[in-house]
């Protein structure tokens, strides 16, 4: 593992896990994926699903290992809802490739059960804690050449300013919505897609508009 990037992780944990244990909260974990220097995509998501706590994890007193995935959960988990949307967007044997060696982070570590958790009381400064954690990790130290990011609550939560019009770069047949929008934020590419889990956006024609447009992208 890289020294800084481990670094980076341990510091995170003797930050944030005193306080998950202290209100026996949800537990964490920063990937969904290995975690590389200067990869071509950096995916990120809000935030992991689900509703187990810390105390249940096999590692309580965790270590920068045990935060991280050794490989993309997507791909080795073909049957989550949220891998059947981004597998296929990323089906193109040119976006596959890039896919495979993408990095995968949650920005805000923790689980929830839903994603209105978050604004939570009880989680305030925990959000905050990741926010920072995260914004230096993916701006600092991971420093990847494109970014991918699932859904626009995300991006508000990221402060990312974007219009939904004058940034988009690809739009539905009808022309109603956007598809991907496109800002540079930080000189980095940032491409912005509804989260999978939206299914008018992320089924059908919409869907295979996704895949043809990442394929192009990563040709």
């Amino acid at each position: 593992m890289d020294k800084g990037l481990k670094s980076n992780l341990q510091k995170f944990i003797d930050d944030i896990e005193p306080k998950i244990i202290k209100i026996d909260g949800p537990d964490y974990y920063v990937s969904q994926s290995q975690i590389t220097i200067n990869p071509e995509l950096l995916i990120i998501g809000i935030n992991p699903a689900g509703d187990k706590k810390l105390s249940e994890s096999i590692h309580c007193c965790k270590k920068p290992e045990n935060i991280i995935y050794d490989s993309n959960q997507y791909l080795e988990n073909p049957d989550w809802h949220i891998s059947k949307k981004l597998n296929f967007i990323f089906s193109g044997n040119n976006a596959r490739k890039i896919y495979e060696k993408s990095v995968i982070i949650n920005y805000i570590a923790f689980n929830t059960h839903s994603e209105s958790d978050l604004k939570s009381s009880n989680f305030k400064e925990m959000v905050e804690d990741c926010k920072t954690f995260s914004d230096n990790l993916i701006y600092n130290v991971i420093k990847p050449k494109k970014i991918l990011i699932l859904g626009p609550s995300l991006a508000n939560l990221m402060n990312i300013k974007f219009h939904h019009l004058k940034d988009s770069i690809l739009r539905t047949k009808n022309e109603k919505s956007y598809l991907v929008i496109n800002i540079k934020h930080k000189d980095i590419p940032h491409y912005l897609i509804f989260h999978p889990s939206t299914p008018q956006l992320n089924s059908g024609e919409n869907l295979k508009m996704k895949r043809d447009f990442f394929e192009t992208l990563f040709s």
